[in-house]
């Protein structure tokens, strides 16, 4: 239940962001919070506050009049968890405009982290994001 919640929030993330609204209502939980928090973080959004207490106010970043979140997919059920090996292939054959963000026993990270900083962890790739 609670992981089609934060599917649906994020849906309506890339929705609002593919056709450039300045914000988004998303329903409150904790993935969706960490995964707000990591694009926060690492400059995919501008923000969010909460406006009940059960609703987040996403505002949503643009380059160049496309939205950053527009492009957010999610892998197929058989790719979801990857060992540290695969995610290490992920990133050596991905483009460098890539995002694969994968919930690790250490905490939400990018794969590109993941394989830079050699944490030797693998995890559930939540969903990916390609940039252009």
């Amino acid at each position: 239940m609670k992981l089609n919640k934060f599917v649906n929030n994020l849906i309506a993330i890339k929705n609002a962001s593919i056709a450039c609204k300045l914000h988004v209502n998303v329903y409150k939980n904790s993935l969706t919070l960490r995964v707000l928090a990591f694009f926060y973080q690492n400059g995919y959004i501008l923000g969010f506050q909460y406006i009940t207490p059960y609703k987040i106010r996403v505002f949503l970043k643009y380059f160049k009049h496309k939205g950053l979140l527009s492009d957010i997919a999610f892998p197929s059920f058989r790719m979801r968890f990857c060992s540290y090996s695969k995610l290490v292939l992920l990133y050596k054959n991905s483009s460098f405009n890539y995002l694969a963000v994968v919930s690790t026993s250490k905490g939400l990270y990018t794969a590109e982290y993941i394989v830079r900083h050699r944490l030797n962890v693998g995890g559930l790739i939540l969903f990916s994001v390609c940039f252009y």
